[in-house]
């Protein structure tokens, strides 16, 4: 891994490999400092995943519209994109195994490292979704607009989960939140069982079992983002409160960050 000491990226650019910006101007050995932007990193992480599950419905929803080929385009990229920051965040958070760490800064260390591989995973999830789409298109398979019209809540309540963690990565999620975390969890479960039960009732009454197979898939994709989105809850629930860094950011001297591989200045 090559850490480039750059500012950070345009969060809507994913043009070119990821190159995780890391700041020269931290205090040495004030590993809080630089979980901070790697929270920020993350951020950007879960709207990239966020816009990727979008891109991934919407083709599903119509994968012979016009702009098909283009939201199965940027499916692809958001996936091999949030692959590259997967690797190297994970690498960058692992390089500090050889500071001396509180038991709290360990703690958020291991929670961001699952946060990292469960919006991996749902971009992966979303990606797959995205391909069930293309493949339904090129061999003519069409699902049945009923099915689809069930789809459609279950889809967006799994994007509403997604949404409700990314709107609270940078903070502590407190009891109630987690709680509420749950009931989304739980609301996407019995919404999974009623799908594949009208559908095996669809099969039965004579629908295309193909089409019926690719209902079944996808509402298995959409279970798997609300698992990693409440995983991701979990893990922020374990990490240690907010704290204001700005002032600390201003004020700290330069120095080099941790080394992973080969640095370019």
């Amino acid at each position: 891994i090559t850490i480039r000491l750059v500012p950070g990226a345009d969060e809507h650019d994913l043009t070119g490999p990821y190159v995780l910006p890391v700041s020269a101007r931290y205090a040495q050995g004030a590993v809080e400092l630089y979980l901070m932007e790697v929270r920020h990193e993350i951020v950007r992480m879960a709207g990239i995943v966020d816009s990727t599950i979008r891109s991934a419905w919407k083709l599903f929803e119509n994968p012979h519209s016009e702009d098909a080929e283009k939201q199965l385009e940027t499916c692809r990229i958001g996936e091999e994109y949030t692959d590259q920051m997967q690797e190297q965040l994970s690498r960058f958070l692992a390089s500090f195994s050889t500071e001396s760490l509180s038991d709290g800064t360990a703690t958020s260390i291991a929670s961001l490292l699952r946060i990292i591989d469960e919006l991996e995973g749902t971009a992966d999830s979303s990606y797959n979704v995205a391909l069930i789409a293309d493949r339904t298109r090129r061999k003519n398979v069409k699902v049945d607009k009923t099915a689809l019209e069930e789809l459609r809540p279950y889809a967006q309540l799994v994007q509403e989960f997604v949404g409700f963690i990314e709107g609270r990565m940078l903070d502590t999620l407190d009891d109630e939140a987690l709680q509420e975390a749950h009931e989304i969890e739980r609301s996407i479960n019995r919404y999974r069982n009623k799908l594949k039960k009208s559908a095996r009732k669809r099969i039965q009454k004579g629908s295309d079992v193909k089409a019926e197979l690719v209902v079944i898939d996808v509402i298995g994709h959409f279970e798997h983002m609300g698992d990693y989105s409440l995983n991701v809850a979990q893990a922020l629930r374990q990490m240690n409160p907010r704290r204001t860094m700005q002032a600390s950011l201003r004020m700290a001297p330069e120095a080099s960050p941790p080394q992973v591989g080969s640095s370019t200045k």
